[in-house]
């Protein structure tokens, strides 16, 4: 057809004939080239798609060498782009690690080509950020009353905690994960520094909520006697049977054999102080709190995370206004200190496990985070299912900031 619009171009016999001949090449490569000019976008799309993934193949893993990146990158460019043994690739890692991708392929014109543009250069760029390891903190304040005896309950507990952690860590390949326990019945044994202990008082090791507002409030508190910790009542709560059932506070560590001996070492022992319980929860995750070692909340690479459990009602009294102290404004405190921890961006989880009280059910379901309350009322295998969806949260979290 090509040949014989030439020689009907030739042809210089009539006019009318020449004109409409050349109308008709007009036309055709009217419609010619724009059948070239598609092709070569439907070229430019498949070739921004593979290279697009090349560099996210080559982006996805933290721990990768360049060169492992830049055959990981060349592999799946190869695969999504049929004429990669006609393109260009190029795949390079930059300082601020960034993976950028180059790629060139000349389109072969059809009938673009009977005016001299036989070709036409397509180049496309894509560039991904290096993936990540996100960063977690995580403390599990976990209810030792003795009312977690019955069914051993407590033994359920430990063994789903443990396969939280399992989960988180990836089985203990993520370093990037603390873990601090926050074990709590009656009151809370922990190794406070003595600028936070209350000097009219001798501290044992073991305390309850501090004064009011100060139990509410984030950080240690040089503030007089009132904002420092150490008060119990020493003959309903003996601290030595406290530390004889091992219920000691440990603060955020990345040493998962340790935080997983100290979990299998922690017995059951008399009442129930939730409040205490998150607000020391809160002191170990703070970066503000008494034991440090916490990361700043404007770490955008780290998320913090507070799971409280219990399996029934707040028991013990708290600190409240006035110096009243109830088990109401123990749970008026929990109520404050969980609001509080939610402002700071803490995502809070609460567990009610075997709980059969509607108003504690409920106090638990405002304190949590959206989404984040959980009950637990299969003793069995109840546990097991929800710090399962616990650390798949989690885990999903730490991968979102990761990007």
């Amino acid at each position: 057809m090509l040949r014989g619009l030439r020689l009907f171009k030739a042809d210089e016999r009539g006019g009318v004939a020449v004109m409409f001949g050349v109308m008709v090449f007009v036309m055709l490569l009217a419609g010619g080239g724009a059948l070239d000019f598609g092709i070569a976008q439907s070229r430019r799309a498949a070739l921004q798609a593979a290279s697009d993934a090349a560099a996210l193949a080559a982006a996805r893993d933290p721990d990768m060498t360049t060169p492992e990146r830049k055959a990981a990158g060349e592999a799946i460019f190869n695969s999504n782009f049929a004429q990669h043994d006609k393109a260009t690739f190029d795949l390079q890692v930059n300082p601020n690690d960034r993976v950028n991708v180059t790629a060139t392929y000349a389109h072969g014109n059809y009938f673009l080509a009977l005016i001299g543009e036989k070709k036409i250069d397509i180049n496309v760029v894509a560039e991904v950020p290096i993936a990540k390891k996100g960063f977690a903190e995580v403390v599990l304040v976990l209810d030792y009353s003795d009312s977690m005896l019955d069914q051993n309950k407590y033994v359920r507990m430990r063994e789903a905690a443990e396969q939280l952690i399992d989960t988180i860590t990836d089985d203990g390949d993520n370093k990037n994960v603390k873990f601090g326990l926050v074990p709590f019945s009656a009151v809370v044994h922990a190794d406070i520094p003595a600028a936070y202990i209350r000097s009219d008082l001798t501290f044992d090791g073991c305390t309850m909520d501090r004064r009011y507002p100060y139990n509410t409030e984030e950080g240690a508190i040089d503030d007089g006697n009132a904002s420092k910790w150490g008060d119990h009542s020493v003959g309903n709560h003996p601290c030595a049977d406290v530390m004889a059932a091992n219920l000691k506070l440990l603060p955020l560590s990345d040493d998962l054999d340790m935080v997983k001996t100290t979990l299998n070492s922690y017995q059951p022992y008399l009442w129930t102080h939730i409040a205490a319980g998150a607000e020391f929860g809160w002191q170990t995750i703070s970066p503000d709190g008494v034991f440090g070692g916490a990361r700043p909340y404007e770490d955008k690479h780290n998320v913090k995370v507070v799971i409280i459990l219990t399996d029934g009602m707040q028991t013990a009294p708290g600190w409240g206004v006035g110096d009243s102290r109830t088990v109401g404004d123990a749970e008026a405190n929990l109520s404050s200190i969980c609001t509080s921890m939610k402002a700071k961006g803490i995502n809070v989880y609460t567990i009610g496990y075997d709980l059969h009280d509607s108003h504690t059910h409920n106090l638990l379901g405002s304190c949590a985070s959206s989404g984040g309350y959980f009950s637990a009322t299969d003793i069995q295998n109840g546990l097991v299912d929800t710090f399962k969806k616990i650390a798949t949260k989690i885990a999903h979290a730490m991968l979102r900031l990761s990007k």
